[in-house]
């Protein structure tokens, strides 16, 4: 599988353009870090004449190194164009610096080890004055640009006739009336709609062991706090390869 490409059924990107797209990293720090290098060495290796990496969404919680994921990212300068998409992970980050009530969904999740990697200690007790402390513990030690780079995420990205999401989109409503909410969380009726979405939807959120590929959707979350494999989708024509951030 490493070296093969796929059929997708997507109507061509246009000559010399490639998309690199990254599934949920999830605090794998490591992981990304050796994605990326396979990314600059596929393009050393095969030039391209415009490339694009985008980025799903969910670099945070449940692995151990948010912050170095977040870092890691705001210093990209390898001069290839790159859209950051944001998961629902970081939403429920933002929430939480607007309101320390909402620690307790945040934390349902993974938050703890986003928290750990800040060096902010999650409390036993998630009462309003250990929520309150905790956030403000928080804000003093997010560095600024982590909070700019999360305010600045973007909801999709539309290249010809793809599609690149989080979670997936509402399958019959048009992408101008697309929610947030859907955009970074939906599950079904998305996952099991076999009619074409009028664009090809290139998503992650939802875990799954390798690369799907169904005739309307492609899935690249492949469980890279778990598995050790973070999977990086490289779409050129109407046909995908993979690239992989391995654990060593």
């Amino acid at each position: 599988m490493l070296n093969e490409s796929f059929a997708l059924n997507a109507v061509p990107l246009s000559p010399g353009r490639r998309v690199y797209a990254i599934g949920d990293v999830h605090g794998r720090r490591d992981l990304l870090a050796k994605c990326l290098d396979e990314i600059r060495r596929d393009l050393a290796g095969h030039p391209c004449q415009t490339p694009h990496r985008v980025f799903l969404g969910d670099y945070i919680d449940r692995g151990p190194d948010s912050a170095g994921v977040l870092q890691t990212l705001i210093d990209l300068d390898d001069g290839i164009p790159t859209t950051f998409l944001a998961g629902n992970h970081e939403v429920y980050l933002t929430q939480f610096l607007q309101d320390a009530s909402a620690l307790k969904m945040w934390s349902r999740v993974g938050g703890a080890t986003a928290l750990a990697s800040y060096g902010v200690d999650f409390p036993f007790r998630l009462g309003p004055a250990e929520m309150a402390e905790v956030l403000r513990l928080f804000t003093e030690r997010l560095p600024g640009s982590h909070r700019l780079f999360l305010e600045r995420l973007d909801l999709k990205l539309e290249i010809e006739g793809f599609t690149f999401v989080h979670a997936g989109i509402r399958p019959n409503v048009p992408m101008h009336r697309q929610t947030a909410e859907d955009i970074l969380t939906i599950r079904e009726p998305f996952l099991t709609e076999l009619n074409s979405f009028g664009t090809f939807v290139v998503h992650g959120h939802t875990p799954v062991e390798k690369p799907e590929i169904w005739p309307n959707r492609m899935n690249i979350d492949t469980r890279a706090v778990e598995s050790g494999l973070l999977t990086c989708a490289v779409i050129e024509g109407s046909e995908v390869r993979f690239l992989w951030g391995l654990a060593s």
